[in-house]
């Protein structure tokens, strides 16, 4: 399965922001530009899911502890939890290292991105996923 995560973002800023659709954690930046890592969980494409049902809501719930000890923690440690929770259940995609220029506080930044995706399948077109996303200015 290929996603073109550039479509879905310009599909979700459309609508109103990925920050008012999905349930996204996000690690503050650090003084001088360094790594920030964002986790965001939403239903899947072509799922019947919504993002207040209780699957979504329960994954989120799954990665809280993880997420407040490390915010910025990998996304391999993500995936262990994930794994844990639904064994058999979670799909991991890496996508290639990619390079974009971002608007960051009042300026085009050169950007770095690495994005993780899991999904974890419910079964009857009902998927949730969370996307790991690691940036750092170039």
């Amino acid at each position: 399965m290929s996603i073109d995560r550039r479509s879905i973002g310009v599909g979700l800023f459309a609508l109103g922001g990925v920050g008012a659709l999905a349930q996204v954690a996000s690690s503050a930046p650090a003084p001088g530009g360094s790594k920030v890592t964002t986790v965001s969980v939403h239903p899947g494409p072509d799922s019947v899911l919504e993002f207040d049902d209780r699957r979504v809501l329960e994954v989120r719930d799954s990665l809280t502890a993880t997420l407040l000890q490390n915010p910025s923690c990998l996304a391999g440690k993500i995936g262990d939890v994930l794994e844990s929770k639904y064994p058999g259940a979670v799909t991991e995609t890496e996508f290639p290292i990619d390079y974009v220029e971002r608007w960051v506080n009042g300026h085009w930044t050169h950007v770095c991105i690495l994005l993780t995706q899991f999904e974890v399948d419910f079964g009857a077109e009902r998927t949730v996923l969370v996307e790991v996303e690691v940036s750092e200015p170039k």
